[in-house]
């Protein structure tokens, strides 16, 4: 993942510490028998990878905030279930849901950032910001229904009644609201230098399937933007 320890810093040796952490959990859930939680705690595990799964397989630099937010979501999830912090931290479950879909309203509105800087599509910045809350809130709502689906059939208690149900999905909606905003002022008023540091990882991951796209981008780098007729803010 690095070819030298110089390559480390602080914000990456915390993502792997987490990481390190949500692999030390898995054998731990495994001999307490709790073993839906184990398997949480795999697919968690398995999600936090992805990023280094990309920098190894496609040398695809993930922006380290989007690396720790994703990891650190996943953490606190898996911590919340295997040591019931969910019952028994007051608001620790309005913490992990607005965590939670910061991280994934953050990843639509990149993505679909990306495809509008690079004029893929042409939307403007106010509907991407739109689309960032629609799906911030459509995820949350699959969320909600993925927990009622396992009450009933395993037997977990995830819901708590319908109160519990919709102050998540409230949250969740707050939270995508407010990332969306930022994302837009961001865009709106940053250098368009740091857009392409952000845009360019995810430029590579969309262009994965087009090798000539794709070799352009890993040859030239965050460069590739820089003739102002074929990118936009």
């Amino acid at each position: 993942m690095f070819k030298s320890l110089k390559d480390i810093t602080l914000n990456s040796l915390l993502s792997i510490i987490l990481k390190i952490a949500l692999i030390i959990l898995f054998p731990y859930l495994i001999y307490k028998q709790q073993y839906l939680f184990a398997l949480s705690a795999l697919i968690a595990i398995i999600l936090s990878l992805i990023p280094a799964m990309l920098k190894r397989n496609y040398n695809i630099n993930l922006p380290w905030g989007i690396d720790f937010l994703i990891t650190f979501a996943l953490y606190l999830h898996t911590l919340g279930l295997t040591f019931k912090w969910y019952k028994t931290i007051p608001y620790y479950d309005i913490l992990t849901h607005v965590l939670g879909t910061v991280v994934i309203a953050l990843l639509g509105f990149i993505i679909v950032y990306t495809l509008h800087f690079t004029r893929k599509v042409r939307l403007s910045i106010p509907l991407i910001g739109l689309f960032t809350v629609v799906f911030a809130i459509a995820v949350g709502s699959l969320w909600e229904i993925g927990e009622f689906a396992t009450d009933k059939l395993l037997g977990t208690e995830a819901q708590r009644g319908n109160f519990d149900t919709m102050k998540d999905l409230i949250f969740d909606t707050l939270a995508g609201i407010v990332t969306a905003i930022a994302a837009m002022f961001y865009v709106r008023y940053a250098p368009k230098y740091k857009l392409s540091e952000i845009i360019h990882p995810f430029d590579m991951l969309l262009s994965i399937k087009n090798k000539k796209r794709f070799s352009k981008l890993v040859l030239f780098g965050n460069g590739v933007y820089s003739k102002k007729e074929e990118y936009k803010k």
